[in-house]
Formats: C-alpha cells, structure tokens, sequence
C-alpha cells in the first residue's frame, strides 16, 4: 500500500489515507470523529493505587493462575482462600485480609458432602459463597427451563451479569478446562486471548479477582510458566501466577510457590499440609517458608536441604486456625489429598 506519491527516499511523508486505498475497504474512514473515540489522554485517567487480596501474591481486579498436578490440593486451596475472604481473616502467612464475598465455579465436586463441608471446616461463612455450577437454560424449540452446567463459551455474560450483581471480591474457576465449554477450545491462542481479556476488562472495573486453576502439562519445560494447561495465552493475561507442587522430601507436604508477579515482587513460596479433623473433613494446614528452586521441583529433583521456616506470623495463625475450629480438643491427623 502507497501512502506516498513517488517521492525521493528523503522527501517521502506521510498523509492520510483517502477512501478507495486497501485500509478504507476494511474499514470506513471515519467522519467527525470525536476526541472520545480516539482514545484517553493518560493525564485524564486518575491514578488508583493497587490492592491486594493476598499482598504480594494475589491483586484485586486482576486474573490470577493457580497450576498444579492432580491430587496435591489444589481446589481445598482455593476454599481455604474463599473461607478467609468470607469473614476477613488475614491470609496465611499473617497479612490482613479482606472481607468480601465469593462466587465459586467448580463442577466436578458435590456442594452437599464435599464443597460446604471444607468451606465449614475451614471457619468460612457458606452464606457468602455463591455457587454457580448451574444455569437455567430455556429450549428455543419447545420453550421449556432446564438447569444445564455452566461453561464460559455459553453462559459467559451470565457469569459477567452476576458479577455486576453481585459484585464479589473473588470468582473461583476450577478448573478451566472442564470450566471452558466445546466452543473454545483451550489450545486456541487468539479465541482464548480474546475471552480472557473481555474477563480481564470485568476484572478491573468491578475490582473482583478471578482465579483460574489449572492442571499442568505433560511438558518438561523447567520454565513454569509454559507447563499450565492450555494456551499461553492465559498466563500471559495473568498478572500474577501460583503453583502448587509435592515437597521434595515429604510426601505429606506441598509447596505454593510464586510463579509470576507483573505487579510487585515475587513472594517467598509457602509450606502447607491437608490435614481431617474429628469429622474426616480435609482442610489447609499452613507450616511456614521455604526456599526451594521452581527448576528443580518441576524436575522432580531433589534441591539441596534447606529448612522449612516457620515465621512468627504463621505461628500465629495457625494458633488462631485452630482455636477457631476448636480443633485442639479433637484429634487432627495428616492425610494425603
């Protein structure tokens, strides 16, 4: 395409692009055109300051990832983390928490013997939980209500419309793949960009967090951010990133280690076992620090020695985790999720 008439190589400029070129056929050139509609000034755009659900590890108004293989716990994480938001307790290694509510997509376990049962164990407030495992559908054909699962590539502006409702602190999706539907494939880097930036622009201008949890890859990549399922183009969406993985020399025990943080500072990884009360209900044990290398732990390697930590503040919320389940009275035992 020719934006010049022949001129010199020194002397060409440019000039606007008249209708009949090959950009005007695509799209028509534009008459009285606003200022509005040609963009925001940055001195017109007032500055926010950044607020964390979880300071240093999960942002307000942003899309987090949550990656990790099966049967290390992840989806008891994310209630241990709905049930803080539910009644504003700090988070697990002592920071302040924030109190909100939560809405919560995870189909493949039961709400009545697994869900609300782990959300009680916990010590969080069921009444702020709003599930969303199903929606009503009606028949174009015969006009008839039917409950059917939730997928993003169908009821993805009923997710949107409750959200404006409801305005949560945290929408949980666990996990995405069974989350996505047939109509978008998770491979499918440009329709997967497109959905999760229309989920990210929701994002930020309610200011509720959305946490997608993922399995990851049967690739080898030492590099986390390539090994969580799907397109990259979710973590590149992602402003922060977390991975849960086994403990190198423990099999009880798990690490939450920070993967991705455009924001601020990575956060040190953290140590946590499931243990069942009384009752047999699993929950979130949090032990502290550590400092194992993300390369070698994706490697399934064993990292040189270095001690779990157990800082103060976790000491003291573990104290506070467990006189609110009144769990010193009753026998606590470790269990392999």
């Amino acid at each position: 395409m020719q934006l010049h008439d022949n001129l010199p190589n020194d002397q060409v400029t440019t000039k606007p692009i008249q209708p009949g070129n090959e950009i005007s056929k695509r799209s028509p050139a534009p008459t009285n055109t606003s200022t509005e509609e040609l963009g925001t000034l940055l001195s017109d755009i007032a500055s926010e300051q950044l607020h964390w659900l979880w300071e240093k590890r999960i942002p307000r108004g942003k899309l987090i990832t949550l990656d990790g293989d099966p049967g290390l716990g992840k989806s008891l994480l994310t209630l241990d983390l709905a049930a803080r938001i539910t009644t504003g307790r700090p988070m697990p290694d002592g920071t302040p928490g924030v109190k909100g509510s939560v809405i919560l997509i995870a189909p493949e376990d039961a709400a009545t013997d697994t869900i609300k049962p782990r959300v009680e164990a916990a010590g969080g407030d069921p009444s702020n939980i709003r599930l969303l495992n199903l929606v009503k559908s009606t028949s174009p054909r015969t006009g008839e209500t039917f409950l059917s699962p939730f997928t993003l590539s169908e009821h993805f502006y009923t997710l949107i419309q409750t959200i404006n409702q409801t305005l949560p602190a945290l929408v949980i999706i666990d996990p995405l793949m069974t989350v996505l539907g047939s109509g978008i494939h998770a491979s499918h880097d440009q329709k997967i960009r497109n959905t999760f930036s229309l989920l990210a622009h929701m994002a930020q201008r309610t200011n509720c967090t959305v946490l997608i949890v993922r399995h990851l890859n049967k690739g080898n990549s030492e590099n986390p951010l390539y090994r969580g399922g799907g397109s990259i183009g979710i973590i590149a969406l992602a402003r922060a990133g977390l991975l849960v993985v086994q403990h190198p020399s423990d099999e009880n025990k798990r690490l939450l280690v920070a993967i991705k943080n455009n924001l601020t500072e990575k956060a040190s990884n953290l140590t946590y076992q499931v243990i069942a009360n009384a009752d047999g209900i699993p929950s979130i044990q949090w032990l502290g620090t550590n400092h194992y290398s993300v390369a070698s732990l994706l490697r399934g390697s064993t990292p040189s020695p270095l001690s779990d930590k157990i800082s103060s503040r976790a000491c003291k919320h573990r104290a506070v985790h467990f006189d609110l389940k009144n769990w010193p009275n009753r026998q606590v035992k470790t269990i392999r999720a």
